[in-house]
């Protein structure tokens, strides 16, 4: 089926998608679920601040040696800046807003700069990006992704490795599914959360 459709940016995504979430599933298969997630984004890191180019830089973190992890540090810091010369339209979607939080998220996580006041200050962004209102799926997603770098800078085979990130994206995480989040950010939470 993957030769007869035409590749893209959206089947490059799930596919990718699907091989992050075993690479976080599947430790004993980590390194070839977390190559063909790379493979599957079609990009470099050195793309602009989108959602492919940020998935990417994190699968470079994840399977960067030190030194090249200088080099990602500066990609994030040039997305960073470039986001800030970004004119901010009026027709933007959920993925136009939590760009900013997402590319705030990585560029901390590549200083290893993620303490309480990075946190909070991720929380209030993410919390900014919820106004857009977010599908679940929207939200999953992005959930989904600091959990996958949570499990991937917990795992002590690979060279991202920094228990401290870790738990601080774990940390991350956790108050973004929350109760107390959601119902801050606005949104009417049912009994089955």
């Amino acid at each position: 089926l993957d030769e007869r459709l035409p590749v893209t940016k959206e089947r490059r995504s799930l596919r990718g998608s699907l091989y992050k979430r075993l690479a976080a599933s599947v430790p004993s298969s980590r390194m070839e679920y977390l190559t063909k997630a790379r493979e599957s984004y079609g990009v470099g890191a050195a793309a602009t601040a989108e959602y492919q180019s940020l998935n990417a830089l994190a699968l470079a973190y994840v399977l960067a040696d030190e030194q090249a992890r200088e080099s990602l540090v500066l990609e994030a810091d040039r997305f960073w800046s470039a986001l800030a010369q970004q004119p901010l339209g009026t027709d933007r979607d959920f993925w136009d807003v939590v760009k900013a939080p997402d590319t705030l998220l990585h560029r901390q996580i590549l200083h290893r700069s993620l303490d309480a006041a990075a946190l909070a200050e991720l929380v209030g962004a993410y919390a900014q990006a919820w106004q857009a209102r977010p599908s679940p799926r929207q939200w999953a997603s992005v959930t989904d992704h600091i959990w996958f770098l949570h499990a991937m800078t917990g795992d002590s085979s690979l060279p991202c490795h920094d228990a401290t990130t870790s738990a601080a994206l774990k940390q991350l995480h956790g108050i973004l599914v929350s109760r107390a989040f959601l119902e801050a950010a606005g949104v009417v939470v049912g009994d089955d959360l």
